[in-house]
């Protein structure tokens, strides 16, 4: 943290842009530069909490689960047309059709997101290819979570009828 009372300079100084961080609406401050939620915060403090709570063991389990429904989620979008492109031991999917148009995978982004069911985000790689992303991250997730997101993609997959 750094305060001074020369506003201006200092602001000058720890100026930042980059493409994850939304520019400040004019007439506005920077929160970048000027609140907590986007300084560096404890964060460790979840993990300690997590492992103080749950053990080692508990955390390992979550983990397990995680990566086990991250798995089953790879085994049925293969199965049910769907070509993974990514080869990780971490609970994140990425996956594409090659039937899909350039704006197919933004499109079902959205159109899942806006059903409400479930989440999954695009995914564009230096090659030019685009995908879909899933993560799981809440641990509950289960058998039935997955099957609501593939019904959800297969929806927002389907071609609609010529009118």
């Amino acid at each position: 943290m750094f305060f001074s009372r020369w506003g201006a300079p200092a602001e000058a100084v720890f100026s930042v842009h980059t493409g994850y961080v939304p520019n400040p609406e004019p007439g506005t401050r920077d929160a970048y530069q000027h609140t907590l939620q986007w300084s560096r915060r404890f964060i460790g403090l979840k993990v300690f909490v997590t492992l103080a709570e749950l053990g080692e063991t508990g955390v390992s389990a979550l983990v397990e689960r995680q990566t086990a429904m991250a798995n089953l989620l790879r085994v049925e979008l293969a199965q049910a047309g769907w070509r993974i492109i990514n080869d990780t031991p971490l609970p994140l999917v990425c996956f594409t059709r090659d039937d899909l148009p350039p704006t197919g995978a933004a499109a079902i982004a959205r159109a899942v997101a806006a059903e409400g069911a479930a989440w999954v985000s695009e995914l564009r790689l230096i090659n030019g290819v685009r995908a879909l992303r899933a993560c799981i991250t809440h641990h509950e997730t289960g058998p039935e979570d997955i099957r609501a997101l593939i019904d959800a993609v297969a929806r927002a997959a389907a071609p609609t009828p010529a009118r």
